[in-house]
């Protein structure tokens, strides 16, 4: 799923979240963690600095490895993307 030339970051949030609740229509749910990972993979060049902002967040957690931690860096994914 990519985020189309014109699209905003809200439409292309949209996308994903009507992509979800079909595939939970026809009893193929998507969890939150695969929807963050399409709608980042989806991003236009434009967004490359958000993407290296969130896998950072994302490396130093598993560094960490801590549940909190985890927890932490995907609330923080999540509020950036959502």
């Amino acid at each position: 799923m990519s985020m189309g030339v014109d699209d905003s970051m809200s439409e292309h949030i949209n996308k994903m979240k009507e992509l979800a609740s079909q595939l939970e229509a026809v009893g193929a749910s998507i969890t939150e963690d695969d929807q963050v990972a399409t709608l980042l993979c989806g991003l236009r060049e434009s967004y490359n600095g958000l993407i290296t902002a969130l896998e950072s967040v994302m490396s130093y957690t598993r560094e960490r490895k801590t549940k909190r931690g985890q927890r932490e860096a995907r609330w923080c994914i999540v509020q950036c993307i959502y």
